[in-house]
């Protein structure tokens, strides 16, 4: 009989070990999980440049991905798709979606490193103008984004609000430079351009730099062009003109998808 015991007790505390290992295997994988598509997951979205047959979706992950965009006019269908304008994985992400219908709601969802994302549950919607005519002729601003090194940055998105107006985006280029056409600044209605002048129009640009960092600026179209070397981490104010009629510049709305 105690010959039989003793494998009896050894086979007892071995399965109990195995348990004990698989229990721990098992929360160990679902931390690593959950930790993952946290990195992944999208953060700081916005849509920008409403137009009547355009608009742009961005934002940024906690690690270097690759994203696009699922979209369609049906919220149960958003079969077709917009790829990133940062062609390699980034922290920033930026995706122009076009040839859309004017005056259309549009449902869209994000794909980052291979897994969708959504709104809780809901696909994010945005509605596309009106179209309202011949765009006004260009009025350019532009400047160049630095790390605190003094080295160029190598991606981030620009927002630009103009007035009271929607907003607006672009990514940096090469060596950390940008430029963006102002005159094509849409009301926050979306039903005409904002008017422009170009010592009382407020000026609000705001740098995402993902895990780099964020800057901001505030100026008027004539101190803009170009705006000085914007490090990352400051929040420079080039209202030194002293306007007529306008005591200070406004913080400029970042507007988030509409929820259903």
């Amino acid at each position: 009989m105690n010959e039989m015991k003793f494998p009896t007790i050894l086979g007892i505390a071995i399965v109990l070990v195995g348990i004990f290992d698989g229990v721990v295997f098992v929360k160990n994988k679902q931390i690593f999980k959950v930790g993952a598509v946290g990195e992944i997951k999208p953060k700081n979205i916005r849509v920008s440049n409403i137009d009547s047959d355009s608009f742009t979706v961005s934002w940024t992950t906690d690690k270097k991905t690759i994203g696009f965009v699922r979209f369609g006019k049906n919220d149960f269908a958003t079969n077709s798709s917009a790829i990133d304008s940062f062609d390699k994985p980034e922290y920033v992400h930026h995706v122009i979606i076009r040839s859309l219908k004017p005056e259309t709601k549009y449902f869209f969802k994000i794909n980052s490193d291979g897994k969708d994302f959504d709104n809780d549950g809901a696909n994010w919607q945005t509605n596309t103008a009106k179209y309202i005519g011949d765009k006004p002729l260009s009025n350019l601003i532009s400047g160049k984004v630095i790390k605190p090194s003094g080295l160029p940055i190598e991606s981030a998105i620009i927002y630009v609000t103009v007035g009271s107006g929607s907003l607006m985006s672009t990514k940096v280029e090469t060596g950390g430079n940008w430029i963006i056409n102002i005159s094509e600044a849409k009301t926050k209605t979306l039903d005409g351009y904002v008017g422009i002048e170009e010592t009382t129009t407020p000026i609000e640009i705001f740098i995402q730099a993902g895990t780099a960092g964020v800057a901001s600026v505030q100026a008027y179209p004539i101190s803009a062009r170009p705006v000085p070397p914007i490090m990352l981490g400051q929040n420079l104010n080039l209202d030194n003109l002293a306007p007529t009629g306008v005591s200070d510049v406004p913080e400029a709305e970042i507007y988030l998808p509409l929820q259903n």
